[in-house]
């Protein structure tokens, strides 16, 4: 495919840069291979979850010094004032 690419003046430049330091490569190999690269980067960067993972730790209780509640019935119980202990 043959387009037209305008490139800002300091991208140019790097790219003339690219270019010098390595002479075996054409203009059009190199500008390919950058964003073959470039295109692979931002490919990886999606793919990948951005969630980290966690686990909650099981906590093994014991009986609290309030006594045995096991129930939302004990539990009122308990705040109404009646003799719960």
């Amino acid at each position: 495919m043959r387009t037209t690419l305008t490139l800002e003046p300091d991208v140019a430049a790097r790219l003339d840069e690219c270019q010098a330091a390595d002479l075996n490569v054409s203009f059009k190999e190199l500008v390919n291979g950058l964003l073959r690269m470039a295109l692979a980067r931002r490919e990886a960067m999606v793919r990948k979850p951005h969630a980290k993972h966690f686990a909650t730790k099981v906590f093994r209780g014991r009986k609290t010094a309030l006594g045995a509640i096991s129930s939302t019935h004990d539990m009122l119980a308990m705040a109404d004032g009646e003799d719960y202990l």
